[in-house]
């Protein structure tokens, strides 16, 4: 039988890269068509935040996951201050979603160049928010643009994913995605629609109705075919990651967080399963009652 020492192997750090995550670490190593253990993933880890031979994970978390999104000032400032200095490029119309304290607003504009304008993306950074679609559209017409701007540090919801939660959480994959996921685990990556920051997007609610409704919604919104939805077990997972209110989900309660999570914190599970408070309640009855008549039978 193999030794714990035996199944783990010794594993370079890429001394070029300033951030290097853990896919990374697995193609400086050639490592991207073999399976990975517990053990390598562990000690990949390691070589990441945990040991000498990286930094730890809690400086990577405050100085480099999240240097940029300390704070994100409430998105009305930043509509009152571009209506005060790009009011000639504006319509009448501007809206700021209402549902968190520093959300996403939407701008209708009658020429996108205000986009790739040096003093408006500055006022952006300045707030702390940035572009994430700039998309054409025609009234009556009319042909305007509508821009699509998110903060880059929307709502903490951390406490309420671990807490609340019970640091549940799920999302849908496709085929490529959970090879991808049984292979090492969920990296954050870029939306290929619309830019957002490197982010891991997933739902979570305390009620189990209105979470599998949402998860319904989801599953209908993704093009693509072949999903997978994927249960995640934070609780088995030694650093607690940071959640945050995705500012662009509009319909649902949606969540997003910037970090690694590992392989083993991951199973495939089927909707299905999921079942509601109703049905959990009878079941119990239903168990309860038969417990109860056997004992009077008895």
């Amino acid at each position: 039988m193999k030794t714990i020492k035996e199944y783990i192997k010794n594993y370079k750090y890429p001394k070029n890269l300033t951030n290097p995550n853990i896919e990374d670490i697995i193609k400086y190593n050639n490592l991207m068509n073999e399976d990975l253990s517990y053990f390598d993933l562990k000690n990949i880890e390691g070589l990441l935040w945990h040991d000498r031979r990286g930094p730890k994970y809690n400086i990577i978390q405050e100085n480099v996951i999240y240097e940029n999104i300390t704070k994100s000032y409430k998105s009305k400032e930043l509509l009152d201050k571009i209506k005060e200095k790009f009011d000639n490029y504006l319509y009448d119309s501007a809206e700021v979603n209402p549902i968190t304290k520093t959300n996403s607003l939407t701008l209708f504009v009658s020429n996108d160049s205000l986009v790739n304008n040096e003093e408006f993306k500055s006022l952006l950074n300045f707030y702390n928010y940035y572009v994430s679609f700039c998309e054409k559209r025609k009234y009556n017409d009319i042909d305007y643009y509508e821009i699509y701007i998110e903060p880059y540090k929307p709502e903490d919801k951390t406490d309420y994913i671990y807490n609340d939660c019970k640091g549940i959480v799920y999302r849908f994959v496709n085929d490529n995605g959970l090879k991808r996921l049984n292979h090492h685990g969920l990296v954050p990556r870029h939306d290929k629609d619309r830019y957002y920051p490197r982010y891991i997007f997933v739902i979570a609610d305390t009620d189990k109705n209105r979470l599998k409704d949402t998860l319904s919604k989801v599953q209908q919104e993704i093009k693509k075919t072949n999903l997978h939805l994927i249960k995640i077990d934070l609780n088995k997972y030694e650093n607690k990651l940071r959640f945050y209110v995705d500012p662009a989900s509009v319909n649902y309660d949606a969540f997003v967080t910037r970090e690694y999570i590992p392989k083993y914190c991951c199973e495939e599970i089927y909707l299905n399963k999921l079942k509601n408070n109703k049905q959990q309640s009878l079941k119990f009855l239903e168990g309860f009652f038969e417990y109860y008549l056997k004992i009077l039978l008895y």
